[in-house]
């Protein structure tokens, strides 16, 4: 009984209503390949610090990447990547700036005339360290976003910790 009354507690405060929770984009995967397997990840990829931290400490040299991706209507998705070891060290530094953007959308009053254009985008940027220790590879990411919703708009701050064991 302790436990279902805690679960349902936890339910209660920390699930959204749809259309309540903000940040949904961030559940995009920013990775081409990951994009193409319809979001299926893997620590493979060294990167994919978005998601996975940890993966980024098996580098050896700097990379980059720049992604773009447009679905249906006016919705689309910009990424900037890029990783590097640190010289003289186990440690490893990666950075992405992501932007989201929906257009396109108008606001209409009751009788169907437009009012004015609906604006949506979201920006975050992320900073990853990562480094191996033995089989063991640690690696955490801390992220800026600021979302805007037509007037609205909100910022906040979240954190990625993640663990790669080599068995």
């Amino acid at each position: 009984g302790v436990i279902l009354s805690l679960f349902y507690f936890v339910t209660f405060t920390f699930a959204g209503d749809d259309g309540a929770t903000s940040a949904q984009y961030l559940k995009i995967a920013l990775n081409p390949k990951v994009e193409g397997m319809g979001g299926a990840s893997c620590a493979d990829y060294t990167d994919d610090a978005y998601n996975k931290p940890a993966s980024i400490a098996k580098i050896k040299s700097a990379s980059s990447r720049m992604g773009y991706v447009s679905w249906f209507e006016d919705m689309s998705k910009t990424n900037i990547f890029t990783a590097s070891p640190l010289r003289y060290s186990n440690v490893k530094l990666a950075a992405n700036l992501s932007y989201f953007d929906i257009g396109g959308l108008g606001v209409y009053d009751a009788s169907g005339n437009k009012t004015s254009d609906f604006k949506r985008n979201s920006v975050d940027l992320g900073i990853t360290a990562a480094g191996n220790f033995g089989r063991i590879s640690l690696g955490l990411t801390i992220k800026g976003i600021n979302e805007k919703y037509g007037s609205d708009s909100g910022r906040a701050f979240a954190a990625d910790a993640d663990r790669k064991s080599v068995v």
